[in-house]
């Protein structure tokens, strides 16, 4: 979030979770986050393709959002721990499920 804050001016970060009470307690000291409740998994899709730019999880559901927004991207560089299971389904490599532009971050 510091990255777009640094970069862009007036921002306002949307989210999407299916954990809303972690999400809304984890941001809610933020003017500039805006959490979105009780919609359904298309109408979160639809919303979010309609922003700038992504800030993903590592998931399907954030990496076509991140492929539909055109923007710029982020995304969790250490998303499969060596010898976990999400490690096994990807591989070693799972850099490459990321689009070249998308930006890795710690």
């Amino acid at each position: 979030m510091r990255y777009f804050r640094q970069k862009y001016n007036d921002i306002l970060f949307v989210t999407i979770s299916d954990d809303i009470l972690w999400t809304s307690n984890a941001f809610r000291e933020y003017d500039d986050v805006y959490v979105v409740t009780g919609d359904s998994g298309e109408v979160d899709m639809c919303l979010l393709t309609m922003t700038n730019h992504t800030i993903m999880s590592v998931g399907t559901f954030g990496w076509f959002i991140g492929w539909m927004t055109n923007g710029t991207v982020i995304y969790y560089k250490n998303g499969a721990r060596p010898g976990s299971g999400y490690e096994w389904e990807f591989g070693p490599g799972i850099q490459v499920h990321f689009l070249p532009h998308w930006i890795g971050m710690e």
